[in-house]
């Protein structure tokens, strides 16, 4: 059996503590009309052929069922998708088929319950090959973007109104500063699409204290292997029973950034720069006149200053 001791604790009495917090906050709970996404990123050890970022959405109620389901599988262990597909950490004393159930268990978990769920990846050698001057961490902020950009939209389209959709991804000290501003200037430029009025907040958490960015990271693993075994074809494996199960719902979505959509970005780049009125020539001139350096986030506020301009322009 799967090992879900905790510091020596009894699992059980640990589990029925872990419920009864549950059912207490939501005693006190107002009736909830966000819908929240977890997102998380994924990516292959080498850091150096694919990228991932997942994010899965659903109503607070939807999350407490997930989560009550989750813990009784886990015993209240944080799952790492990765971690237990190789036996590592919390997993290294657990047979391989044992690992194996558990990652099938924790993706029936998701299957089967009503949350939705979409997945950028990005292949990193043909981002490189077109373009290999991008900053650190382009990958994640391209893939960021493109997960709040598809959420927002489907906030806007598919949900009431009275709907609001909160962002919650997984807590990374390296890019989490310069998404704030990222994220903004999405608010900000897509204003006038009606769509983008339910964009509420983005907030950042650790994974172990957050199911919901647990659930995300098995899916992005789970595209990212998709695109390794079967698009690229690095691997002679079929599909795997993970990625068929998700499939299987039609409430999963993935986006898959290759050689072709790099190309075509970089022939149509200067194109591109003229009709969004944005010139990294213009760019330069601002971090001289701010006197500041070039990075992420001031890349990011960039766009918001040209928005904010542009506006008060018109």
């Amino acid at each position: 059996m799967y090992n879900t001791n905790i510091n020596g604790e009894n699992n059980k009495e640990h589990f029925q503590i872990i419920l009864e917090k549950i059912r207490h906050e939501r005693k006190n709970r107002f009736v909830v009309v966000m819908l929240t996404v977890f997102g998380d990123e994924s990516y292959d050890e080498k850091k150096q052929r694919v990228y991932a970022v997942s994010g899965l959405s659903g109503t607070q109620q939807e999350w407490d069922d997930i989560e009550k389901k989750w813990i009784q599988r886990t015993g209240g262990v944080p799952f790492h998708a990765s971690e237990c597909e190789a036996g590592r950490g919390a997993y290294k004393d657990n047979s391989q088929e044992e690992n194996k159930k558990l990652l099938i268990d924790m993706t029936k978990i998701i299957a089967n319950s009503k949350v939705m769920g979409f997945v950028s990846v990005l292949d990193l050698e043909s981002k490189e090959r077109f373009f290999p001057d991008t900053l650190r961490n382009f990958a994640y902020y391209f893939c960021f973007s493109d997960v709040v950009r598809y959420f927002a939209d489907m906030g806007g389209l598919y949900f009431p109104q009275e709907k609001k959709v909160e962002f919650i991804f997984d807590r990374n000290m390296e890019t989490e500063a310069a998404a704030y501003p990222l994220y903004e200037y999405m608010s900000l430029s897509a204003e006038y699409k009606k769509e983008y009025e339910s964009l509420d907040s983005l907030t950042f958490a650790k994974s172990d204290s957050k199911i919901g960015i647990q659930a995300a990271d098995l899916v992005a693993r789970e595209a990212m292997k998709h695109y390794e075994n079967i698009i690229l074809g690095l691997y002679k494996y079929p599909v795997r029973k993970e990625m068929n199960m998700l499939s299987a719902t039609n409430r999963f979505r993935f986006s898959y950034y290759a050689e072709k959509f790099f190309k075509a970005y970089f022939n149509d780049f200067d194109d591109l720069q003229n009709k969004s009125g944005i010139h990294y020539d213009n760019y330069v001139q601002w971090l001289k006149d701010y006197k500041l350096h070039d990075n992420n986030s001031n890349r990011h506020r960039y766009l918001i200053y040209c928005h904010k301009t542009e506006r008060t322009s018109v």
